[in-house]
């Protein structure tokens, strides 16, 4: 996600081959990903229907329920924790990265009186934040919002402890 958001504005490409090399291939696998999390939210999804509709004993031992709340615990902490750098994004998207008329390579200057690296120029255009917001940030926190009532469904309709294990 980080590559995508902020490609534009670290590199600077002056051919079709450069903007390709540099931006198609991050939205491509940009978009690969969000695809390959959709089905496996799917997945997950259509085979706990399956097992919830079930009516077969289960082999193993039965779930116990200390590790069925870890497990519930993990996963709400993993999701989360993308969340949080969506949010994260979102924020270096609204309130560090200037707004310019026309997105271009972020320009730096070191201060060597007070030791730190100023940004001096460069951004992104208003048409490209609001891309960036509904392409990458929104289906990034859609994801894992579908993520994290798909598992926990999953994790409770789980009968034995590999299952929690295992997945």
């Amino acid at each position: 996600y980080g590559t995508v958001l902020f490609m534009p504005v670290l590199v600077h490409e002056t051919t079709w081959t450069e903007r390709i090399r540099w931006h198609g291939l991050s939205y491509f696998w940009m978009a690969v990903n969000y695809i390959s999390q959709a089905a496996f939210i799917f997945g997950i999804h259509s085979f706990t229907k399956v097992l919830h509709e079930s009516d077969e004993d289960p082999s193993c031992e039965q779930l116990q329920p200390w590790l069925l709340a870890s497990a519930l615990f993990a996963c709400t902490v993993e999701v989360l924790t993308d969340v949080q750098e969506t949010y994260d994004l979102m924020y270096l998207l609204t309130h560090i990265i200037p707004t310019v008329p026309e997105t271009c390579m972020l320009k730096f200057k070191r201060n060597y009186r007070e030791n730190k690296v100023d940004m001096v120029g460069g951004g992104f255009s208003q048409r490209r934040k609001n891309v960036i917001r509904v392409l990458v940030l929104l289906p990034k926190f859609l994801l894992a919002i579908g993520l994290l009532f798909v598992s926990f469904r999953f994790l409770l309709v789980s009968e034995q402890n590999m299952d929690i294990i295992l997945n």
